[in-house]
């Protein structure tokens, strides 16, 4: 669960520097490395599989 919001929180940042600074190659390519995590991520941990493990 901790790794999700490593990888949520990382989203969410990049997001909000790149509506301010939208040609900021680094946080591009960070974006382009951690948005598959964060993809997988969500897909291990759906709400209904959420709902099992608890």
């Amino acid at each position: 669960m901790l790794e999700i919001q490593k990888v949520s929180f990382v989203m969410d940042d990049l997001r909000l520097y790149l509506d301010t600074h939208p040609d900021d190659l680094d946080a591009l390519a960070m974006l382009k490395r951690v948005h598959p995590r964060y993809l997988l991520q969500q897909s291990n941990f759906s709400p209904k599989e959420m709902q099992l493990r608890t």
